[in-house]
């Protein structure tokens, strides 16, 4: 008998650009990957007597496009797409285990600002957010308290001058 025919070739995966948001609300340049930040796709959770809290890593690494002025900005804060009915779901908010007052801003945006982390070159983990939900609040969950796309949350990372904010989709709401 001949021999089977060979297997078709590997194609690489390729994916789709998020739909277009309206996030975050203000000019800059939020274009994925054009600055060194992101967070890691693993979110953890612990219970606490509050509610329930969840551990972002903030990593840094190469920008797609070293020769863009956003490539090598120190990073400032992060903004979270969230649901206006969320308003002070969060009640208290942590940065590499340090309490930082939780802060909200227009139209359901929760954000961490002051982080003032340096670009060192490293890729890798270089701190840690942490934001505690009220278990008894409208948004004791982060697939609640996240906008989504995609079925992951949507958040934007800024550089000082607030001129560059990279959005990123890589944070699991279903934690």
């Amino acid at each position: 008998s001949p021999p089977p025919p060979p297997p078709p070739p590997l194609t690489p995966l390729v994916y789709a650009p998020p739909p277009p948001i309206a996030f975050p609300y203000c000019r800059c340049n939020d274009t994925m990957g054009i600055s060194p930040w992101r967070l890691a796709d693993a979110v953890t959770r612990t219970t606490t007597s509050v509610g329930n809290m969840y551990t972002f890593t903030v990593l840094g690494g190469a920008p797609v496009d070293p020769l863009n002025t956003c490539a090598f900005t120190p990073l400032f804060k992060i903004e979270f797409w969230s649901n206006p009915i969320c308003l002070r779901a969060v009640k208290n908010a942590y940065v590499n285990g340090v309490r930082v007052a939780p802060q909200w801003d227009k139209n359901g945006v929760w954000k961490v600002v002051k982080l003032n982390i340096p670009y060192l070159g490293t890729p890798g983990p270089v701190a840690q957010v942490a934001l505690e939900l009220d278990a008894k609040g409208p948004c004791p969950t982060l697939s609640q308290l996240c906008r989504q796309v995609e079925g992951k949350c949507v958040y934007s990372m800024f550089n000082p001058e607030t001129n560059c904010c990279p959005i990123g989709y890589n944070v699991r709401a279903t934690v």
